[in-house]
C-alpha cells in the first residue's frame, strides 16, 4: 500500500490513532467457503475487514468480501464497496458496516445491510431494481427500504451537530419538483421522468412535476398532491404532470395542468381549484378540461351519439359527479350528474345517459394520511439515523411508524419507537457532507483526484 504522509505523521501512525493498531498486528484471510458478497472498489487510507468468527484483515482495492464481512474505514480514510448486484456504496471515515447477505438467486433476491457507526452513501444496483422489497438496512434505531435509488445515511451521535456548522447550504431544487405521493398502488404502475429514467411506483412514492405515470393491465394507482388534489389512474392508462405549483402564500402565482395521454382519469380537485379556477386544468388529446371546484372521471371512448370515431383516433367521455367542468374548445360545460362525449377537438359535447365506468376508487374517497407533505422544523444533525435521497424512494420505518422520502427529501429516526420525521435542514448531513459528493457512477482512475474537504486530509492509498 502506498503511504503518504500528512500533517508530519505517518499512515502508520494514523492507523494506531484511530484505535485500530490491533487490526494490522491481526490480518488474515477470508474464509474461503464463505458466499461471495461483492469487492472493495476503491480504498483511500486504511479499510479493515472481519468475517464472523475470524481475524481482522487489511483490504485494499478488488479485495474480495464475503457475506457477514463488517467493514471499517479508519480516520481520514473512506471506501468504495461493490457488491455482486453493482450496488455501490461509499464509506465516509470512522464508519462501520456490515454485508450480512447478498443473494442473487431469481426470484429471491436480497441484499441485507447494516450500519453500525458512521455514514454511507448508496447507489443501488439490479436486485432493489427487480425485488424492491428485498433490500434492506438496518441501523440501530430504524429500517430503510429501498425502491432503487440515491441515498445516503449517517449515523449521528453528538458529533454531527459540531460537524454539520462548517457545511454550506446545499441546493434543494428536487424537493421544489415534488409535487405529490402514491396514496394508493395496486398492481404495477410505473413513472418515467422528463429524461426518460423509468421507475417503479410503490405506494408512498413521490412524482414531481414532469413525470408521466403509466398503469398496467388490472393496475391502479391513487395519487395525492400538496393542495389535495386527488386522482386515480385506471388500468392501462396514462397521464403526465405537466405543470404543478402550489403556494399557498402567493395563490396569484399557483397553476395545475394534467395532461391525459391514454385510458382514463378520476380527479378530485383540491385548494388550488377551489381559490383560482382558472389555475387549474385537465388536457387531453381533443379537449382541455376546466375545473369549478369538482370530481370527474374522463375515458378515451370509440362512440358518442351513435357516431364512431375515426380509425386510429379516440373519442372523450366525461361524467361530474361533483361541481362542474367546461370543455374549453367546444364552450361547453357540464354539471354535477352530467355525462357528455365528443370525438373530435371543437366538436359538439353530445349528453349521454351512461356514466364512464373506471376501475379504481373514487380518490376523494382516499384519505391524505397527516405526515404525507409536512415537514418538521427540526436539526438535520441532531443524534439517530438520519437519511437523504437523491433519487429514487425510500422509506424509513421502525417500530414509531414509517416515512416514505422521495428525491430532495431528508428524514431522521432519533429511536425505535420514536416516529421517523421528515427534516428540513439547510446544513442536512447526507447534503452537506463533501464525502457524499464523490460520484460513484465514474469511472474510478478519477477517484484519486477527489478532495472530499470537510477539513480532512485523506492520503491516496493503493
Amino acid at each position: 500500500m502506498h503511504r503518504s504522509t500528512t500533517s508530519g505523521r505517518s499512515w502508520g501512525a494514523r492507523l494506531c490513532t484511530a484505535g485500530i493498531c490491533a487490526l494490522a498486528l491481526g490480518a488474515g484471510t477470508a474464509p474461503q467457503a464463505a458466499e461471495p458478497a461483492g469487492r472493495i472498489l476503491y480504498a483511500r487510507g486504511t479499510t479493515s475487514a472481519q468475517a464472523p468468527g475470524a481475524q481482522f484483515r487489511i483490504v485494499e482495492r478488488d479485495a474480495s468480501l464475503v457475506a457477514g464481512d463488517t467493514i471499517m474505514t479508519g480516520t481520514d480514510s473512506f471506501a468504495v464497496v461493490q457488491l455482486a448486484d453493482d450496488t455501490r456504496i461509499m464509506m465516509r471515515p470512522q464508519t462501520t458496516f456490515t454485508v450480512n447477505e447478498v443473494s442473487m438467486k431469481a426470484g429471491s433476491e436480497s441484499v441485507g445491510l447494516s450500519l453500525l457507526k458512521g455514514g454511507i452513501r448508496a447507489l443501488t444496483g439490479l436486485i432493489s431494481k427487480r425485488r424492491p422489497e428485498g433490500f434492506r438496512l438496518t441501523g440501530a434505531v430504524a429500517t430503510i427500504g429501498i425502491r432503487g435509488t440515491d441515498f445516503t445515511a449517517r449515523v449521528c451521535a453528538e458529533d454531527c451537530a459540531a460537524e454539520a456548522k462548517g457545511y454550506p447550504k446545499p441546493p434543494n431544487t428536487l424537493n421544489e419538483r415534488l409535487v405529490g405521493r402514491a396514496l394508493s398502488i395496486v398492481g404495477a404502475v410505473s413513472v418515467s421522468n422528463p429524461d426518460g429514467h423509468t421507475r417503479p411506483l410503490a405506494s408512498g412514492g413521490p412524482v414531481y412535476a414532469g413525470d408521466t405515470v403509466e398503469s398496467a393491465g388490472h393496475a391502479y394507482a391513487v395519487l395525492a398532491f400538496r393542495d389535495e388534489t386527488r386522482v386515480t389512474l385506471p388500468p392501462e392508462s396514462r397521464f403526465k404532470i405537466e405543470d404543478y405549483k402550489f403556494s399557498p402564500a402567493t395563490p396569484e402565482h399557483e397553476n395545475a395542468l394534467f395532461r391525459l395521454l391514454r385510458g382514463g382519469l378520476r380527479v378530485a380537485t383540491g385548494l388550488m381549484a377551489k381559490r383560482r379556477p382558472a389555475s387549474f386544468k385537465v388536457g387531453t388529446v381533443i379537449a382541455t378540461i376546466g375545473v369549478r371546484g369538482t370530481g370527474f372521471d374522463l375515458a378515451e371512448t370509440g362512440s358518442c351519439g351513435g357516431k364512431q370515431a375515426a380509425a386510429g383516433t379516440s373519442g372523450l367521455a366525461a361524467h361530474v359527479w361533483k361541481g362542474a367542468v367546461a370543455v374549453e374548445e367546444s364552450n361547453a360545460t357540464l354539471a354535477e350528474g352530467e355525462t357528455g362525449c365528443l370525438l373530435e377537438q371543437g366538436g359538439t359535447v353530445t349528453r349521454a345517459t351512461d356514466k364512464v365506468e373506471l376501475e379504481g376508487p373514487r380518490p376523494d374517497e382516499v384519505p391524505i394520511p397527516a405526515n404525507t407533505f409536512d415537514e418538521v422544523a427540526e436539526s438535520g444533525s441532531e443524534p439517530g439515523l438520519h437519511v437523504s435521497v437523491l433519487d429514487g424512494h425510500v422509506v424509513l420505518s421502525n417500530d414509531g411508524g414509517e416515512l416514505h422520502l422521495g428525491a430532495g427529501e431528508d428524514g431522521a429516526a432519533s429511536g425505535l419507537s420514536n416516529i421517523p420525521v421528515r427534516t428540513r435542514d439547510e446544513k442536512s448531513m447526507g447534503r452537506g457532507d463533501a464525502f457524499f459528493t464523490l460520484d460513484l457512477k465514474s469511472d474510478t482512475a478519477g477517484w484519486d483526484q477527489f478532495e472530499p474537504g470537510n477539513g480532512v486530509e485523506c492520503p491516496v492509498g493503493s
